[in-house]
């Protein structure tokens, strides 16, 4: 077993003892009669899903290292990797400051533009004409306005939940 073997089953061992944890917490959570009415119905959803996908991440070392078998190589630079990863998390934190000061249409629509502007351009770092690059814009702009607003209209009208 290779030293990234061992890492990523590190990894999934921590996110599967994390989702245990969180999913006996969320057991002893008191409530309603029935547990769909009940605080820890959020939280026992989350818990299953880190568990079910922690399970998924162990399984492909775990048998990467029993069969012998070699990991191939990732052609991405580690650093590109991390440049999406930070620019990501820049994103996420702005988002919430966002729609404190400016409200919950206009900040989901430039977060979501803005998130798909730069994964769509860390991800394909192509020489593109000017109109292909305008026409790209757009095209976020376009979806990213539609889903702020859908989303908006699905909450205050159909769920009757009040958005900032």
């Amino acid at each position: 077993m290779d030293k990234k073997q061992k890492r990523e089953i590190g990894v999934g061992t921590v996110f599967l003892a994390f989702g245990v944890y969180i999913f006996y917490e969320s057991l002893t959570l008191k409530g309603k009669e029935s547990l769909s009415h009940s605080g820890a119905f959020f939280p026992l959803i989350i818990a299953s899903i880190i568990i079910l996908f922690s399970i998924v991440l162990l399984i492909k070392p775990i048998s990467q290292a029993l069969s012998g078998e070699k990991k191939v190589l990732v052609s991405e630079e580690p650093t590109q990797s991390l440049w999406k990863v930070g620019i990501g998390l820049m994103i996420l934190i702005a988002y919430p400051i966002l729609v404190s000061n400016t409200g919950f249409l206009l900040a989901t629509f430039f977060f979501l533009g803005v998130l798909m502007y730069f994964m769509k351009r860390l991800r394909s770092e192509e020489k593109r004409e000017r109109r292909e690059k305008l026409k790209e814009i757009v095209i976020i702009l376009f979806i990213s306005f539609i889903v702020a607003f859908l989303v908006k209209i699905l909450f205050e009208n159909l769920f009757r939940i009040p958005l900032p």
